[in-house]
């Protein structure tokens, strides 16, 4: 399993989103050593081509894993944070589906679904689904040709950041 590192403030911090025992490490290391949380931005993922036929159960949990599993704990831990955002970096791939990428569609749509249940709860939400980012990402060489075969060019990094900005000026909860 794949360490994948946090940053808090000016430290970082190993840790696995998907695994409760780190979050609850990570959140436990905020409340000690830092000011309150006042947001989260969840933008873990993993993308794989899989024939729906063809997928095998450890692909699935590998797709599955950092978006939802992740995700939840994310939302666990924050609880009885007074949060000023929450925001989830989904996929247009919830929307309109994606070519051998169904577990990465499902993935995506739980995080919009909790996006709306955490706003329905009264807390913070927002769940962007970005089509395809240029610079950074997720995205490989065989999900680019396929994306520009279908017309969905890319937003640039900067551009991204901005549209994040005022996003979280807006009351949306998925957009």
């Amino acid at each position: 399993r794949r360490q994948r590192q946090m940053c808090i403030r000016d430290s970082v911090v190993q840790g696995d989103i998907a695994d409760r025992a780190d979050v609850q490490r990570l959140f436990g290391e905020i409340r000690v050593h830092l000011p309150p949380l006042r947001g989260v931005v969840h933008a873990a993922g993993v993308t794989r081509f899989d024939p729906l036929a063809d997928m095998a159960a450890e692909s699935l949990e590998a797709v599955l894993r950092p978006k939802c599993t992740g995700a939840w704990n994310l939302h666990q831990a924050t609880q009885r944070c007074e949060l000023d955002f929450f925001v989830l970096f989904s996929s247009a791939a919830a929307i309109w589906g994606s070519q051998h990428m169904a577990h990465y569609a499902a993935a995506n749509h739980f995080l919009d679904a909790l996006a709306h249940e955490r706003r329905a709860g009264g807390r913070p939400a927002l769940s962007i689904n970005w089509a395809r980012l240029s610079e950074r990402g997720m995205q490989s060489a065989e999900l680019e040709t396929s994306l520009a075969r279908i017309g969905i060019e890319a937003i640039p990094t900067d551009a991204a950041l901005e549209m994040l900005g005022e996003l979280l000026q807006e009351d949306a909860v998925q957009v």
